[in-house]
């Protein structure tokens, strides 16, 4: 089997992988031993893991007890893929032999909490895969629903252009009544004098204000 550098010890001079070759595991400027550095890192610096509670068994506080329990798998896992990824199973969970495997980094992402999942058919999908099954930047997705309020429907359907300015506002009174409707946003800043920034802020809450008028985006228009 050949092993690419980096992923494994290798010595120049005996141009073949080393276990052991130099400090006490010979597997420091390896992936493998980033994978261990980074889960320690992650669990001493990074405040998400910390307000989590998540933390690294005493066990694995050791680079070469970490190395025994995972290394095999690590190689049987790179046989076949191009990336190996330490994911934990359940994601409330500690860094542990028992709650650790390798992964991808495209099938990890999808094991986030953070991650967004729709359902589309019946399907549950991360919101990067929707984005490529339909052949849309994933940003720009996320903006139509996140920040713009989209239904997933209008998201994936509605045409390639400036979302922000794109879609019909109306001006409101205090009572509520509509008083004007543009078709967009660029246009309702224009009469009114002012930036489709503080337009589009105003639609995101009704407590906002812009103009002198509260403004809202028109139901069922893309």
């Amino acid at each position: 089997m050949l092993f690419k550098k980096g992923n494994i010890p290798w010595n120049k001079n005996l141009k073949g992988p080393q276990i052991g070759s130099n400090y006490k595991h010979g597997m420091r400027g390896t992936k493998f031993y980033a994978a261990w550095r980074g889960m320690i890192n992650r669990c001493k610096f990074d405040q998400k893991y910390i307000r989590k509670g998540i933390s690294v068994c005493k066990r694995w506080g050791d680079f070469v007890a970490f190395m025994n329990d995972m290394y095999e798998s690590y190689l049987d896992h790179h046989k076949n893929n191009s990336s190996s990824t330490l994911d934990r199973i359940d994601n409330d969970g500690d860094y542990t032999p028992q709650n650790c495997r390798w992964v991808t980094k495209s099938s990890q992402n999808k094991n986030k909490t953070d991650t967004i999942k729709l359902e589309i058919d019946g399907r549950t999908m991360c919101l990067a895969e929707v984005a490529r099954r339909h052949n849309i930047n994933y940003v720009t997705l996320h903006a139509r629903l996140k920040r713009y309020g989209y239904s997933l429907e209008e998201a994936l359907t509605m045409k390639n252009i400036n979302d922000r300015r794109a879609r019909k506002v109306s001006k409101l009174s205090r009572d509520g009544g509509v008083l004007k409707t543009y078709n967009s946003i660029k246009e309702a800043a224009d009469d009114c004098g002012v930036g489709t920034t503080a337009i589009w802020r105003a639609c995101q809450s009704s407590h906002r204000s812009s103009a002198g008028f509260h403004w809202q985006y028109v139901e069922g228009e893309i």
